[in-house]
């Protein structure tokens, strides 16, 4: 990249530059790594972080989150129960709405429950750069130099390079090597063990079961205006564990949580990474599949089909009194 001439305009004109035009994008490269993890601030994570910072385990935020795991769990099965036993305005089919609207929400629904899967997987990229040793120590953060990832001078002629000479930043080549901070201290294998138990494998299961009993209750809603109702309510059920996050700890306890640094890939572990490859590179694509894949699961098999439980013909088996499967199906068709 040539060197040019950059304009100014009149009213900048008593404005002083304090250092050298810089490239955003290439700056947040060098200053952080090509892909950078951190731990989502959530009462799943809330003990993780404060252990790791104190070495000590904390009975209030332990307490925090297994109220929290109770809480979505229990509204969850009543949810689920209320879907299949056709209460309110719920009805036993799902032909009582639209397919377009019922694909359309439920395509906002698994997006939610998405969102909350791919921060799980970034808790588990980030503890998987924790060294393992015993004993473990409290949490040390240092900034390290990529040198296999050394980015040539027209890519990072943004920084300024007198500062960066006398960090020791620049190579004597005009190349500048990328800096990623990455975790001086170790875990053991008991805290880590911890972690998956009691946050990250709770986080995934209750996730699960939030999508399976919300999906329900979208599908088999007994209007289109019921169904958005039933879309927004399940999409809260899926963030009750972020509400308890900002209301049951206090602003210290939060800012404690939130400090706990980005951690950087190295270019290297990027390249030979499935997980990153297939979460991160290949996102959209990824997305798209998994909310296909999953709408048609929870519609076709499970919510509205025959052949799973809690299905229509088992309501009508057990409300109408119908004693096999053909007249349980001539006497859904009756019904519809």
């Amino acid at each position: 990249m040539g060197s040019r001439t950059l304009s100014v305009r009149p009213i900048d004109q008593d404005l002083q530059a304090s250092e050298d035009p810089m490239y955003p994008d290439c700056k947040q490269i060098i200053e952080g790594g090509t892909f950078r993890v951190g731990i989502p601030s959530t009462v799943f994570t809330a003990f993780m972080v404060s252990y790791l910072n104190t070495m000590k385990r904390s009975k209030t935020q332990l307490t925090a989150l297994i109220l929290a795991v109770v809480l979505q769990v229990s509204i969850s099965l009543y949810l689920h129960e209320a879907v299949t036993d056709v209460e309110g305005d719920l009805s036993p089919t799902c032909d009582d709405t639209s397919l377009v609207l019922q694909s359309m929400t439920l395509v906002v629904f698994v997006m939610s429950w998405l969102n909350d899967m791919i921060e799980t997987i970034h808790m588990c990229m980030w503890l998987s750069l924790m060294r393992v040793e015993s004993p473990g120590e409290q949490l040390v953060t240092q900034e390290m130099k990529d040198m296999k990832h050394i980015l040539p001078l027209r890519h990072t002629d943004a920084i300024h390079e007198g500062s960066a000479k006398a960090s020791g930043g620049m190579q004597d080549d005009g190349t500048e090597a990328v800096k990623v901070i990455r975790p001086r201290s170790s875990i053991s294998w008991w805290a880590k063990t911890c972690f998956y138990t009691l946050g990250i494998w709770p986080k995934v299961l209750v996730s699960f079961l939030v999508l399976i009993c919300g999906a329900g209750a979208i599908l088999r809603a007994g209007s289109q205006f019921d169904m958005v109702l039933n879309t927004v309510a399940a999409s809260f059920l899926m963030e009750i564990d972020d509400v308890m996050y900002k209301v049951l700890f206090s602003t210290r306890s939060k800012f404690s949580c939130s400090g706990v640094p980005e951690l950087g890939w190295t270019k290297q572990e990027t390249h030979s990474s499935i997980l990153y490859w297939v979460v991160e590179h290949m996102r959209p694509w990824f997305s798209v599949l998994v909310a296909i894949g999953l709408v048609a699961a929870l519609r076709w098999g499970y919510w509205c089909t025959s052949v799973a439980p809690d299905t229509p013909i088992t309501w009508y088996i057990k409300n109408l009194g119908v004693v096999n499967d053909t007249n349980a199906t001539e006497a859904l068709f009756y019904e519809v």
